[in-house]
C-alpha cells in the first residue's frame, strides 16, 4: 500500500536492467492450478484476518504471525519483511484514515483488493489495487498500484451487474483479455477494438464510454505503447491484468480490470504508477 510518509526507510538505486527481474512467484501469466484454486476462499479469509485482527487493532504480534518470515515487497517505498508494513501502519492516525474495499478478485494464492484509500484529511483520495500472494495462512508477497482519483463517483462505480460464471468461462475470459491487449495495444490494431469491446462498454478511468472512444485512444494516447503482462487473475466475470507498460521511454506499473459478458469487454477500471529509479528493495515492482 501507499505510504503517508516513509522518509526513514532507505531507498536503493534500482540496479535493474530495462526489463526488471521476474518476481519470485512469477509463472505463465494465465496459470493458476486447480489445486491452488481450491484454497481461494481460505486465502481471502487470511487477508481479512490481516486487516481485522492485526492492522486495525495494531496487534503487531498477530501481524507477524500472518506474514511469512521472508515476505517479499514490491511497493517501491517499503522494504522486504513485515516490519515495513508495521512501520507504515504504526504512524497512521486511524481517526482520519479511510479504507474501504470496493472489489475483491481472488484466484488461488492471488487475492486482489481494490479500495478507496485516504491517509488523512489533507491527503488525496486514492484508487488502490493491492495484489497479495497468500498460501498456508500467510501473506508471502505483495504488489500494489496507487493512483489519485479525480472523479471518485466515476472511478469506483459499477454499472453492469456482477455475474457468477463457471470456471471454464472465467478461463476463457482470461485468454480473451490477453488476446485483446496484445492485438489492440502491442500490435496497434485499433480497428479491431469492436471485435472485443461491447457497444455498452463503460470506462471508469480517463476516457469516454464505448468502443469508438477506445479505438480513438489507441490511435492517439496509447499509440506506440508496449504491454508486458506479468499476471492475469480472474474470478467469475472480472479479469485483472497486472502489466509492465513501456511508453515514451518510461516504465509504468499498471493494473487493468475488465468485466466481460459473453466474451466481450463491457466495463473497465485502471490504475497506474510510474516505476521509480530508486526503491527500498531490489525486487522491482513486478
Amino acid at each position: 500500500m501507499l505510504k503517508p510518509a516513509l522518509t526513514a526507510l532507505p531507498l536503493i538505486a534500482a540496479a535493474l536492467p530495462a526489463m526488471a527481474q521476474d518476481a519470485p512467484y512469477d509463472r505463465h501469466f494465465l496459470t493458476v492450478s486447480d489445486a491452488e484454486r481450491a484454497y481461494t476462499a481460505e486465502n481471502v479469509e487470511t487477508l481479512g484476518k490481516i486487516f481485522d485482527e492485526a492492522i486495525m487493532p495494531r496487534d503487531w504480534d498477530r501481524l507477524r504471525a500472518l506474514y511469512s518470515d521472508n515476505y517479499v515487497q514490491h511497493n517501491p517505498d517499503m522494504p522486504d519483511g513485515n516490519e515495513g508494513v508495521i512501520a507504515l501502519f504504526d504512524q497512521i492516525d486511524y481517526a482520519q484514515f479511510l479504507y474501504e474495499r470496493v472489489m475483491t478478485i481472488a484466484e488461488g494464492p492471488y487475492v486482489i483488493a481494490v479500495s478507496k484509500l485516504r491517509f488523512n484529511a489533507q491527503a488525496p483520495l486514492m484508487f488502490v489495487v493491492d495484489i497479495n500472494f497468500i498460501t498456508d495462512g500467510k501473506s508471502r508477497e505483495h504488489w500494489d498500484i496507487l493512483m489519485p482519483v479525480e472523479d471518485a463517483e466515476k472511478a469506483f462505480a459499477m454499472v453492469h451487474p456482477a455475474r457468477e460464471e463457471p470456471q471454464e468461462v472465467t478461463e476463457a475470459n482470461k485468454a480473451r483479455v490477453a488476446e485483446f491487449m496484445n492485438v489492440v495495444f502491442n500490435k496497434g490494431q485499433a480497428d479491431r477494438v469492436p471485435e472485443y469491446v461491447a457497444a455498452d462498454y463503460v470506462q471508469h478511468g480517463v476516457g469516454k464510454d464505448g468502443p469508438a472512444a477506445l479505438m480513438a485512444d489507441v490511435k492517439t494516447r496509447f499509440a506506440g505503447i508496449e504491454v508486458d503482462i506479468k499476471r492475469i487473475v480472474a474470478q467469475n466475470d472480472l479479469v485483472l491484468a497486472h502489466s509492465r507498460v513501456f511508453v515514451a521511454g518510461q516504465q509504468i506499473a499498471r493494473t487493468d480490470i475488465w468485466r466481460l459478458r459473453d466474451g466481450m469487454l463491457i466495463e473497465h477500471w485502471a490504475a497506474q504508477q510510474p516505476v521509480p529509479a530508486e526503491m527500498a528493495h531490489r525486487n522491482g515492482m513486478f
